[in-house]
């Protein structure tokens, strides 16, 4: 099975371009890999083959044990902690089915959440996901960890149409940007919502 995740890690400081270089992952298992980050935080997205989610998550988080460049704050002490994935537009069928088929760009955006809104906002985000009557963005995601999100996309999005059937059929709200902002907390900068991370790359197609 393709098994999606991220991983988030908290540079010490003067050390996010080395924490950057040392969370490259070459193994076989790896099906696809992008990296991001914002100030002094990195985002590993990994996309990998495995039997489950723990197996995968396991494996991963020992591949990125050694980087010496983060704060520990994984379980044990790990550099990485493993985000929650609580949103995705779709899912993997299977790993053909997931091959990327048209270029673009992998980007990340980041953001946080307001204290006592991360209930909320998976609810939202739950109708949306699981109301699958429409075309949408194949690999978009969201994760969490503690009160950080982290957004997975590719421009300019695949579109597909979801091929699983939906648990509910519910009604969007007409006014989702505003509702969402209400969920986020304000930056330093005075800035409200997602902020866009620097890396990625670009995405190769798979013939």
């Amino acid at each position: 099975m393709v098994v999606r995740m991220a991983f988030l890690g908290h540079a010490k400081q003067g050390n996010i371009e080395k924490a950057y270089q040392f969370s490259q992952l070459n193994e076989s298992k790896l099906l696809y890999q992008q990296r991001f980050v914002c100030q002094d935080l990195l985002v590993v997205y990994v996309e990998w083959e495995a039997e489950s989610e723990e197996q995968a998550r396991r494996i991963v988080l020992e591949k990125l044990a050694d980087n010496t460049y983060l704060h520990p704050i994984g379980l044990g002490g790990q550099p990485f902690a493993a985000m929650e994935m609580i949103f995705s537009y779709n899912r993997p069928r299977d790993a053909a089915h997931w091959q990327r088929k048209e270029q673009g760009k992998a980007c990340g955006a980041i953001a946080h959440i307001r204290p006592g809104k991360l209930g909320s906002y998976v609810y939202y985000h739950h109708i949306l996901q699981e109301t699958t009557v429409r075309i949408r963005d194949k690999y978009g995601a969201i994760f969490v960890f503690g009160n950080i999100l982290f957004y997975y996309r590719e421009q300019p999005g695949e579109q597909e149409f979801p091929w699983y059937r939906g648990s509910v059929q519910g009604d969007i709200p007409a006014n989702w940007g505003a509702l969402m902002q209400k969920h986020f907390s304000t930056w330093q900068d005075g800035e409200t919502g997602w902020k866009e991370m620097k890396g990625g790359g670009q995405i190769c197609v798979t013939n």
